[in-house]
Order: structure tokens, then sequence, then C-alpha cells
């Protein structure tokens, strides 16, 4: 890995933890350079493909909130076993079984993302006890959903919800004129500057940064499903830097790599104390592929088109 000296990573969690993950790396093994983008995973996977198909080798390692091109089309990648990533024979089981072509490293919780400014504790208590609040007539024209036509962990959550309160309670969501942004980061922003006043589903991640400098918002963990993002890792087929893409991997299944993001990301290592939490025992994974009649279902139910 050293010889290679980089490693290129397409990640579609929020930025700061990318960020995060990088530094520390970087830190821990300083001969190597990991250039980065960013992009929302259905994106991400777009590009990805369009690179495969034309024959481009540009990703390494791929960091993602959804799993579903890994599931729709493993034989685009490694196998990841303990020959190539030797620290899963001690890492902990998987959230939920999958095939060798890739990892769960880690949880991101859902929140309610808030504006403190216009939403007062008295108002959040009487009118967002739970997810299934959301279709209150107090929040008509005030929330900020984050479409679940560009994610699958966005459309797992829909999903979730709809098999707690029903078909009904969809429509009824889709009956308070919700407007759909690209991502949870677009979301908070949205609900920063004062245009919502909430964002959902949202990660601490997506707005981290900007709460860090002031802006007026706060987290809502409310009662209901406890629905989450699994951060999974996959490795291209025959990458241009193999043995960085490897370590990578590797250090992210290390205690220090899982307590990087703490308290944002919840570890699959459970007990390491300081600002990590262990995961809820009644975790709901993100179904990252469903089928097609039913995303459309769904997508029916809150009015919107494929």
């Amino acid at each position: 890995a050293a010889a290679e000296g980089q490693l290129n990573l397409y990640s579609s969690l929020p930025p700061l933890n990318t960020q995060r993950f990088i530094a520390a790396f970087e830190k821990k093994y300083p001969k190597l350079k990991v250039n980065f983008i960013t992009l929302i995973s259905g994106t991400m996977f777009s590009r990805f493909l369009a690179e495969t198909e034309s024959g481009v080798k540009q990703a390494d390692l791929m960091l993602s909130g959804s799993s579903a091109l890994y599931q729709q089309r493993p034989e685009l990648f490694q196998p990841i076993t303990t020959k190539n990533v030797p620290g899963l024979a001690k890492f902990p089981a998987n959230v939920r079984a999958h095939n060798e072509s890739y990892m769960v490293i880690a949880v991101t919780p859902h929140f309610i993302t808030y504006n403190t400014k216009f939403v007062s504790p008295a108002e959040l208590q009487s009118n967002l006890k739970s997810w299934k609040d959301l279709t209150l007539p107090f929040w008509r024209g005030k929330l900020a959903v984050v479409d679940p036509n560009t994610t699958s962990t966005v459309m797992s959550w829909v999903r979730t919800l709809r098999n707690a309160y029903g078909d009904d309670w969809v429509r009824d969501l889709a009956k308070n004129n919700p407007r759909y942004v690209d991502g949870g980061s677009s979301g908070v922003q949205q609900v920063a500057a004062g245009a919502y006043l909430l964002a959902m589903p949202t990660a601490s991640g997506h707005s981290a940064a900007i709460r860090a400098k002031g802006a007026p918002l706060a987290l809502a963990n409310i009662e209901g499903p406890a629905h989450g993002i699994e951060s999974s890792v996959a490795i291209p087929k025959a990458p241009v830097h193999p043995n960085a893409a490897s370590l990578f991997a590797n250090w992210l299944v290390t205690p220090e790599a899982q307590s990087t993001n703490c308290p944002d990301q919840v570890p699959l290592y459970r007990g390491l104390g300081g600002a990590c939490a262990d995961v809820s025992k009644d975790h709901i994974g993100s179904l990252d592929v469903i089928p097609e009649a039913e995303q459309k279902n769904l997508l029916g139910l809150l009015g919107r088109k494929p």
C-alpha cells in the first residue's frame, strides 16, 4: 500500500464523517494519500456503473449509506473475506447477513432536525412525540423530506414507517405538503435558513458542521421505529490501488476507526465507551433492495412519480 501511495475513495456519507475517517487513516498511515469524492448513493452508483461500462477505473473503495448496488451487482466487486480484510476475524457479527460483496461497518441513526428558533420545546413536546405525529396539521407546509427517489435508505425509511403506521399514514404525510429535497445536507440547510421547520430523515453528520458554527438546529430522537443507515464498504474488482483499498477496509473494522465518528455513527463494536453508544437492540436496518412494485406503491402513496 505504501508503494502505491494513494487511494481513491467514493463516499456517500456526510462529508464531515468521510473527512474524519480520512484524517485518522492518513495520520496512522502517513505514506498514503486518500483522494475522495462525496456524492449521494444513487449518483455515486450511477457514476461507478458508467465508469465500469466505459472501462475507466477510478474508485478503489466505496463507502456508502446504501448497499443496493453491491447486492444487485455483486460480480462488480471483490469478495470481502479474512483473506483481504483479516480484521473481519475479530469483527462483531454484522447487523444483518450479507453476501461477500460488501460489509456493514456502522449504523447511523435517523433523527429529525428542527429549527430551534421557530420550534419551541413545548411545541415539540405537543406535536412531535413520535414519527406518527408528522401527519399532524401543525406541520403542514413546514416539512423538508429527503426524496425517496434519490436513495434507497430513504425509501426504506418510508417503508418502515408504512409498516408501522399503515398506508393511510403515508397518504396523510403527503397531504402535509412536504418539500422534497435531494439529501439530508440540503434539507438541514433549508431548515437552518427558516424555509422549513423540520428535515427528515437526517443523520447527525448532516448538520454537525453548521451546528458547530451556531446554526439554530437540534436533533429530535423521537418514539417509533429505530431506523438507521448502515454504512457499507465494497472494493471494486481490480482496483488501481488494491493494497491501499484492502488496508483502508481492514482499518475500518478496527475499534480505532469505529470510534472515529462517534456519536454521529454507532459502531458495531459494543462497549467502546466515550462518545460511542451501543447499537440499539431495536435497530431496523435499511432494506436497500426493495422490489420495484413495492417502491412504486410507496411513491404512489406519497403522490410521487418514480
